[in-house]
């Protein structure tokens, strides 16, 4: 008598691993996207609107590498500066760093799951 066990699927695990790179790529456009339309969406909720210039002014630029959300208006810094419940920017990041981990893990659960 005697134990045997044979391993294999190897080649298919090199496979699946050769792809990681494209897969992080896309999960990292995936997190910069999702996590600056919640910034955006934080910020336009939280932000203290008379005419609403201050609050259309919320912009966002996604790149290959990076995101910006930016307020041109050239008093928001000051609006901000204020405190509750003026601290627009201030509220939105507060609540965007919690979402941006989950988002986060979600993206890299799923890669490497599919290992």
């Amino acid at each position: 008598m005697s134990i045997s066990i044979t391993i294999e699927g190897l080649n298919e695990r090199i496979g699946a691993l050769s792809n990681i790179q494209t897969k992080v790529e896309q999960a990292n456009q995936t997190i910069y996207r999702e996590v600056t339309d919640y910034l955006v969406s934080q910020m336009r909720a939280n932000a203290h609107v008379i005419t609403g210039f201050m609050k259309s002014s919320i912009r966002s630029d996604i790149l290959p590498n990076s995101a910006q959300v930016e307020v041109t208006a050239p008093y928001a810094v000051y609006e901000n500066a204020r405190g509750p419940p003026h601290d627009f920017a201030d509220q939105a990041f507060a609540s965007t760093q919690q979402m941006a981990t989950e988002i986060v893990k979600r993206e890299y659960d799923y890669i490497f799951s599919s290992l």
